[in-house]
């Protein structure tokens, strides 16, 4: 059991409201659930909607100093990201129908930015997800970096120069 109210959304146990700090301290209750019973719902079960992920994420965030780097080497490599497919929307504006999420490791994502514009030639080849400020601290923390590296780019185009070209405009001639 759990002191913690915000953990109780992932199914754990809490304790009564109406037990006073003393017999929480007792019964040596601790806050939150470790980050050995967190690990397994990351891995195994992540969340599979944007709003479900931001509140884990945000919940998570005020938890990293709990978890170590080895478990953040996992959790990078982990497909725990929903987010849409490059060059799709979240919702289409005209039917207001949900296009399909994909689920991403961290490594294979990147933060949106106000210079990483929609219809640019990254926003088309490359996953850019914001769950806000605070969540964002959390996938940081996993490795969602700012923007992709001059390698990165360098390896989709070597993996597939033909598309690469067809979303940079093709070759002009």
């Amino acid at each position: 059991m759990f002191v913690n109210p915000e953990c109780a959304f992932l199914g754990f146990p809490l304790v009564e409201a109406a037990l006073n700090a003393d017999a929480v301290g007792k019964l040596r209750l601790t806050s939150d659930p470790p980050a050995a019973l967190l690990m397994p719902i990351l891995l195994k079960n992540p969340p599979q909607d944007f709003q479900t992920a931001k509140k884990l994420f945000e919940y998570l965030t005020n938890r990293i100093a709990d978890f170590t780097s080895h478990e953040f080497s996992q959790l990078a490599n982990a497909k725990m990201v929903p987010a849409p497919p490059p060059h799709t929307f979240h919702v289409d504006t005209k039917t207001r129908e949900k296009v399909q999420t994909v689920m991403y490791k961290p490594t294979d994502c990147y933060f949106k930015s106000e210079s990483q514009l929609q219809g640019t030639i990254h926003s088309k080849l490359f996953t850019f997800v914001d769950f806000g400020p605070k969540a964002n601290n959390w996938l940081r923390a996993c490795g969602v970096k700012n923007e992709p590296t001059p390698q990165e780019i360098a390896v989709l185009l070597i993996k597939d120069p033909k598309k690469f070209l067809d979303y940079a405009g093709g070759s002009g001639g």
